[in-house]
């Protein structure tokens, strides 16, 4: 008795420790990642196809992907308006161009849909100083 209860708890030790998973690392960050300051929307430009061109007034802090269209006057980017995402992206820039709002955007550092123009990841509209209450 006493064997087959040594032998029944060795195999469910043995197979705890096999199911084990080695720690995965993190995950890398993607390090083209751009980020434009303070930029203001210079255009806005809509195709048929569900595309958005956005056309902001400074280029990217950090090294831009050759794939991009930069120039020291503006830099251009690219949105999918075909999923939430995107449409959320557009109204903000629109929004922000409507009130004269500064923009900061995030790139993602590839040039997915178009060959020349860096992909939106992210879109924040600068409405000023946040105060907090003490």
């Amino acid at each position: 008795m006493k064997k087959l209860f040594f032998i029944t708890i060795l195999s469910f030790s043995t197979i705890s420790f096999a199911q084990q998973k080695k720690p995965q690392p993190p995950p890398k960050k993607n390090p083209v990642q751009l980020r434009v300051h303070s930029a203001k929307v210079m255009r806005i430009h809509t195709t048929a196809n569900g595309y958005t061109y956005v056309y902001v007034d400074k280029a990217p802090i950090g090294n831009v992907p050759k794939c991009a269209t930069s120039t020291k006057k503006f830099h251009r980017y690219i949105i999918s308006d075909r999923n939430r995402g995107g449409k959320s992206q557009l109204t903000m820039l629109l929004s922000a161009a409507a009130a004269g709002r500064a923009i900061h955007i995030n790139g993602q550092g590839v040039c997915g849909v178009d060959r020349t123009t860096e992909m939106v990841n992210s879109v924040m509209i600068d409405y000023g100083k946040i105060v907090h209450n003490k």
